[in-house]
Order: C-alpha cells, then sequence, then structure tokens
C-alpha cells in the first residue's frame, strides 16, 4: 500500500492528526491482516481542536473509525461508519477501536474483504480514514 490518508476528528468534525502506524509496516498485502494502530501520545495539541480529542480519550470515551476508501459501505450494511438516524453521533460499534495497554488503539482487518474489492483496488485508492468518539 502506498500510503494511508488519515483524518483524525471529534464528534464535531474538527480535523486533527496524530501519529498512525501499521504492522506490517511495510509491503502490505491487502489479501492478509493488516493492524492500524493510533497513538494519542503523539497528537499535537497545538493544533485545533485535537485538545478535545484528547479530552474524549482522557475520559475513557471509546474511538471509532471511520472509512470510506478504496469504498465505503451503504446504509444497511454491516459495516458502515454511522446508524440511526443521525449516523455522524452514532460510530458503529462493529468500528471500536480496541484500546491497547499502552495507551495507543488499534483496529485490525483484511482489506481486501473488509472493502470487499480486489487488491488491485486497494492499492489504486488506498485506505482513508478518520478515528472520532462516539
Amino acid at each position: 500500500m502506498k500510503k494511508f490518508s488519515a483524518l483524525l476528528a471529534v464528534v464535531l468534525g474538527f480535523s486533527a492528526t496524530a501519529q498512525i502506524s501499521t504492522v506490517p509496516d511495510q509491503n502490505i498485502d491487502p489479501a492478509d491482516t493488516l493492524e492500524i494502530i493510533f497513538n494519542p501520545a503523539e497528537m499535537d495539541l497545538t493544533v485545533e481542536h485535537q485538545d478535545r480529542l484528547k479530552q474524549a480519550i482522557d475520559a475513557g470515551e471509546d474511538m471509532y473509525i471511520w472509512t470510506w476508501q478504496p469504498a465505503a459501505h451503504p446504509d444497511g450494511h454491516p459495516f458502515v461508519n454511522g446508524t440511526g438516524s443521525a449516523p455522524w453521533k452514532n460510530s458503529n460499534d462493529t468500528l471500536r477501536l480496541t484500546a491497547n495497554a499502552n495507551g495507543t488503539f488499534s483496529w485490525k482487518i483484511v482489506p481486501t474483504l473488509w472493502y470487499e474489492v480486489d487488491a488491485t483496488t486497494v492499492y489504486a485508492e488506498d485506505i482513508h480514514f478518520l478515528i472520532k468518539a462516539k
């Protein structure tokens, strides 16, 4: 995979950036398991609104990944980003990140299975996502 486009956000939709890494960290095969790791300790709190995301994390709120590329799942699909009548305010529990003991958050997928596309599409489109509180 060439790159990951990462946009981190709080529930109000303000953008932020932080350290994102993957396992494996290079030569990713989209047909194998990929772990995306978010490290909030490396957020730049001088960036507008990142402090709100940090406050949500410090308060013990769950973090969720929202992803729309290489493919977005339609309403009703089990992997759709948000659910209900106000989806932006109701992240799908299927997309809840795992809170790790070291303070990071992670999410494991097989990109070709999650996005329901072939490896060529994953390579061509990359994986685009944001991380937000519920």
